[in-house]
């Protein structure tokens, strides 16, 4: 089914009825992208002189993330979330995403991470922008 040129898009329906059939936070997902918001990630894997494979077994990237889309007002307010974790269903951390040092948020409501002595997961965007490891 196509839209005429005469009918508009309702956001707020749309978001409405996501809610229904998915939840609340993928409804608000897919509103803001209806409304502008745009995420640009760039992973860049580190020259092997920053690996530390005499320390680590993993390979390292730095992960980068600028927002745009959103009012000056939202940026200003550095938006705060939470690093997610990816661990196999048997329990197993698959890899990891960190934040940078400078980004960590301890609060009242500071979340730490599944394995004890591991450090935050919340964070936050300063100017639009987010910055840390994989």
């Amino acid at each position: 089914m196509t839209a005429s040129a005469d009918e508009s898009f309702d956001n707020a329906a749309f978001a409405a009825r996501m809610a229904e059939l998915a939840d609340d936070r993928t409804a608000e997902s897919v509103s803001a992208i209806l409304d502008g918001v745009r995420i640009s990630v760039t992973i860049s894997k580190l020259p092997p002189a920053r690996q530390r494979s005499e320390r680590f077994l993993d390979v390292a990237y730095d992960v980068s993330v600028k927002v745009s889309g959103v009012s000056p007002a939202v940026l200003e307010s550095s938006p705060e979330f939470l690093i997610p974790e990816f661990f196999k269903p048997d329990g197993p951390e698959l890899y990891r995403l960190d934040c940078d040092a400078a980004l960590r948020v301890d609060s009242e409501y500071a979340v730490a991470r599944k394995q004890p002595g591991r450090g935050l997961l919340n964070t936050k965007i300063v100017d639009g922008r987010w910055s840390g490891g994989l």
